[in-house]
C-alpha cells in the first residue's frame, strides 16, 4: 500500500524492509546461540580419536571451502584417545573453522594440526606437568588486534557485524567443560592461531 501511494520512496521502503529482515535474522541467530550456550550442561563423554573426529568434521566442511583457500591437515600419528562429548567437540571445532574461513576473504591457508604436549597444570594448589592432546587451528587471514584478543571470548563481542558474539564464548565453555584450555595468538594482517589442549 505504501509503495503504491509514494512510488518515489519505494527504494527507501525496500531498504527499510531489508534492514528489518536483517535485524530479525540476527536476533534469531543470537537466540539460537544463547540456547546452545544454555544447553551445554550434560556431557556424554566417550573415548575418541581426535584425528578421526577432525577428519570427519573437515570432510563435511571441505566441499564448502572457497577455491582460494587451501586446507592442510598435519596430524600426529598414534595419539592417545581423549574423553570427549562428540557433538559438543564438533560444535567447538565448527565454530573455529568457520571463523578461520571468514577471516580469509582474500584467500589463504587453513591448517589444522594435532600433537602431544606437556603443560603445567594446577589443581588444589599443586602444580605438575600433565599430558594433553594439542589442536591448532591456524589461518593466514586478516589477524586480530591485541585489544580485540582480550575481548574475544566475552559474550556478545564479535568482529563480524553479522555474528552473534556467542560463538567463541560457547567454544571456550565447551573446552573448559572438558577440563581443557584454549588460547589465541595473532599477528594483524598475517595470521591467527587458536590452540586447544585436551587432557589425556
Amino acid at each position: 500500500e505504501y509503495w503504491q501511494k509514494d512510488k518515489k520512496r519505494a527504494p527507501d521502503y525496500d531498504k527499510l524492509v531489508e534492514s528489518i529482515i536483517e535485524r530479525i535474522n540476527h536476533l534469531t541467530k543470537t537466540t539460537r546461540g544463547f540456547m546452545k550456550f544454555t544447553d551445554l550442561e550434560q556431557l556424554n563423554l566417550q573415548p575418541h580419536d581426535v584425528n578421526t573426529l577432525l577428519d570427519r568434521i573437515l570432510n563435511e566442511y571441505s566441499a564448502g571451502i572457497p577455491d582460494d583457500i587451501t586446507l592442510k591437515r598435519e596430524f600426529a600419528p598414534d595419539l592417545p584417545k581423549v574423553n570427549l562429548d562428540e557433538e559438543q567437540f564438533k560444535t567447538a571445532m565448527e565454530n573455529l573453522i568457520s571463523n578461520a574461513i571468514n577471516a580469509m576473504d582474500k584467500g589463504g591457508t587453513l591448517t589444522i594440526t594435532t600433537s602431544m604436549a606437556h603443560k603445567l597444570h594446577t589443581f588444589k594448589d599443586e602444580t605438575c606437568y600433565r599430558e594433553y592432546v594439542q589442536i591448532e587451528v591456524m589461518d593466514t587471514g586478516k589477524g586480530i588486534s591485541p585489544q580485540n584478543i582480550e575481548k574475544l571470548f566475552q559474550p556478545y563481542f564479535s568482529l563480524d557485524k553479522k555474528g552473534t558474539g556467542l560463538g567463541l564464548t560457547i567454544v571456550k565453555k565447551i573446552i573448559e567443560d572438558h577440563a581443557g584450555i584454549i588460547e589465541v595468538q595473532s599477528e594483524e594482517g598475517m595470521w591467527t592461531v587458536f590452540t586447544i589442549w585436551l587432557p589425556v
